[in-house]
């Protein structure tokens, strides 16, 4: 789940609705922001351009909602985009973005190697050739 790693808005009021549906619509943006994140977090190493990203949530949220999440994303510092260019859906070139790996995510993949090594250091394997 995202925390609120800024002051950017998960919610945009441009159409001045009243205050229980903006934090319905605030809670649902919120929501598809945590989906899509789930994609760039479960693939780290992938970059995606909005379209892959729409077609791997099957289509069931709006173009519009993805793009203002990928965006939310990258101002939060969750989300980079690359200097990289495809090919997008409708022929032009569209960026791509990737998983901005937090400052401590190298050092949380460092100490689960080294508990690692360190339960099976002793564990001989048995060797049958």
């Amino acid at each position: 789940m995202i925390g609120n790693h800024s002051k950017t808005k998960e919610y945009f009021d441009t159409t001045k609705v009243e205050a229980e549906a903006l934090d319905l619509f605030t809670e649902k943006a919120r929501n598809q922001n945590n989906i899509i994140y789930e994609v760039f977090c479960e693939n780290p190493h992938m970059e995606f351009t909005s379209h892959e990203i729409e077609a791997i949530l099957e289509h069931k949220y709006p173009r519009s909602s993805i793009v203002r999440g990928i965006n939310t994303l990258t101002k939060k510092g969750l989300l980079l985009k690359t200097r990289n260019k495809v090919i997008g859906e409708y022929g032009r070139p569209v960026y791509t973005w990737m998983f901005n790996k937090p400052s401590d995510y190298y050092d949380e993949v460092e100490e689960k190697k080294s508990i690692f090594k360190e339960i099976f250091y002793d564990y001989e394997i048995p060797h049958y050739f």
